[in-house]
């Protein structure tokens, strides 16, 4: 668990489009409001099994109120991370809508030089947080926020994309507009258009404080753009920009990181970093799920859910349950990690059920690989 002075330093999460603060907020439990001396409305909540408390706020659109909500939810909160969820529409055509879009860059585009027959661009960029982009990129790799996507999303994964992003302050419903021209020739690596990052990066920036932007697509910010918003294309490309943050949230407290202005005392926290980011190794996270699904009762979803009744009720009610097999098992490991020997309670859960295969003995040697397991009488106390 982290140290009360981290919990008391949440991650905040700003959002455009009440669309897509109900999608960060369907994910929160223990909600409570909390509020800005200056009136901006805040809900305070945490997501099930993780150590850390999140932020959530509805800033509508604009550069101009994403800076200046950045800067009031630091002073307020003194976060660890802030990221901005929500919605962007697509500029290039292998980006599909519902994908995933993590911006790399954020160019704030439009500052130019205007001349009598030309508009020079004067380009202001910023890059994302190293940390922060390098932790989504392991949750992508990992596969550790599918379980998080609704049900019509696991069946059919979206594609993560890492690249940068245009913010300014104009919707674009063309291609063949003139500002669809400045972006194709001043900033050809922009894969998707927005209307806040740069306004985050900027308070971010001088804020000493690390952002990252997450955004679902909506639409290809053209003609059928207003068709696609019909049909639920933003509630869709919320919905999946919403899993992937609160899958960050939970790798980022899994870490039990903190802002360098705060230094572990006496290198505990490195120490027990350094321990929870081996834990959640992408190899020995598939090892685990294809040892776990070896075992006939974790392979059969009716007798996994006698397993998982025998877990304690605290980490058994956590568990974000799903129809695909290595999704839901997924779910399972995510939790277990996120609780004190949770894992050991595991394998006392899974042996209890299935006792005496092979495959029970291969997972028990995956299990031993993975610190903080102790089988049998090596668990401190009592299971509950």
């Amino acid at each position: 668990m982290s140290e009360p002075n981290d919990r008391a330093r949440p991650v905040v999460i700003l959002t455009a489009l009440n669309v897509e603060y109900q999608a960060v907020r369907d994910h929160l439990a223990d909600v409570r409001v909390q509020r800005h001396p200056a009136g901006t409305v805040f809900e305070v909540g945490e997501l099930p099994g993780v150590s850390l408390r999140i932020a959530v706020a509805v800033i509508g659109e604009g550069n101009h109120a994403a800076a200046t909500l950045t800067e009031r939810a630091n002073t307020l909160f003194r976060p660890q991370a802030l990221l901005f969820v929500g919605v962007a529409g697509a500029l290039k055509d292998d980006i599909e809508l519902g994908d995933v879009v993590v911006p790399t860059r954020v160019h704030a585009y439009q500052g130019g030089k205007a001349e009598a027959d030309r508009l020079l661009a004067r380009p202001r960029s910023w890059d994302a947080s190293h940390h922060l982009e390098q932790l989504g990129r392991y949750v992508d790799n990992s596969g550790a926020w599918l379980h998080r996507l609704p049900e019509e999303g696991q069946a059919s994964p979206p594609t993560v994309h890492f690249k940068p992003a245009a913010a300014g302050e104009v919707v674009l419903n063309s291609r063949g507009s003139s500002l669809a021209q400045q972006l194709y020739r001043h900033y050809n690596d922009a894969a998707i258009i927005e209307m806040e990052s740069a306004g985050v990066a900027q308070a971010g920036h001088l804020g000493s404080l690390p952002v990252l932007t997450i955004r679902g697509v909506s639409d290809r910010a053209d003609e059928g753009k207003q068709a696609a918003d019909a049909h639920g294309s933003q509630r869709t490309a919320a919905s999946h920009a919403a899993a992937f943050a609160c899958a960050l949230i939970a790798a980022l407290a899994s870490e039990g990181v903190s802002r360098p202005a705060s230094p572990p005392r006496d290198g505990q926290r490195e120490d027990r970093s350094a321990q929870r980011s081996t834990a959640t190794g992408l190899d020995q996270r598939k090892r685990l799920v294809l040892a776990l699904e070896a075992v006939p009762t974790m392979a059969d979803p009716a007798t996994r859910g006698a397993v998982l009744g025998q877990l304690p009720t605290e980490i058994a009610s956590s568990v974000p349950r799903s129809q695909i097999t290595r999704v839901d098992l997924l779910g399972v490991i995510d939790t277990c990690l996120a609780f004190p020997h949770g894992l050991t309670r595991l394998w006392e859960a899974v042996s209890m059920v299935d006792s005496g295969t092979r495959a029970l003995h291969e997972l028990e040697a995956v299990l031993a690989d993975m610190p903080g397991f102790r089988p049998d009488n090596e668990a401190p106390g009592q299971r509950r």
